[in-house]
């Protein structure tokens, strides 16, 4: 029911998985942000909107990441081997041409103990800057597209957004 529920206002970050594994303290902002083009049809006089088509649709997710391992690091950059030992873990970059898609699970929890949860099914990234300063924490962004999952219903294979009801 649509009206005015101070339950649903939202203040915090939350857990961000990928590929099942959480990457770790997030700072600043996760944001999400969904796009679509469209094509219209006019016709008449004066010209009017007859029909509207949906001919591209975008989702991204972008984060600030605080913890540094090969695992997120690997899942940023959408490629990598990574050797783990006791004392140290080794991301190798380079020569790889496929981008795999890997699942993302965003979850923030209100303050009501309900949470709202962005799940793309397939997402890749291409891109990480993980910069190291003198007076600063090193906090690196991420960004993820979601990927269609050919899998899943026309109307519903690229992304979903649940949202736990608060209590009446």
């Amino acid at each position: 029911m649509a009206g005015q529920n101070v339950q649903e206002v939202t203040l915090g970050l939350g857990v961000l998985e990928l590929n099942g594994v959480d990457v770790g303290f997030l700072k600043d902002s996760v944001e999400l942000n969904y796009t679509a083009d469209v094509a219209d049809f006019k016709s008449q006089i004066p010209l009017t909107t007859l029909i509207r088509v949906r001919t591209a649709e975008d989702v991204k997710l972008s984060a600030t990441v605080a913890q540094v391992n090969a695992t997120m690091m690997k899942n940023a950059v959408g490629t990598g081997i990574i050797t783990d030992s006791p004392t140290e873990e080794l991301l190798e970059v380079g020569g790889d041409s496929l981008v795999p898609d890997i699942p993302l699970v965003f979850t923030h929890t209100r303050r009501d103990g309900k949470i709202v949860e962005v799940t793309f099914y397939k997402a890749s990234s291409n891109e990480m800057t993980l910069p190291f300063t003198e007076t600063d924490f090193s906090l690196y962004d991420v960004e993820f597209t979601g990927i269609g999952d050919l899998t899943k219903a026309a109307g519903k294979n690229l992304f979903k957004i649940r949202n736990e009801k608060p209590a009446s």
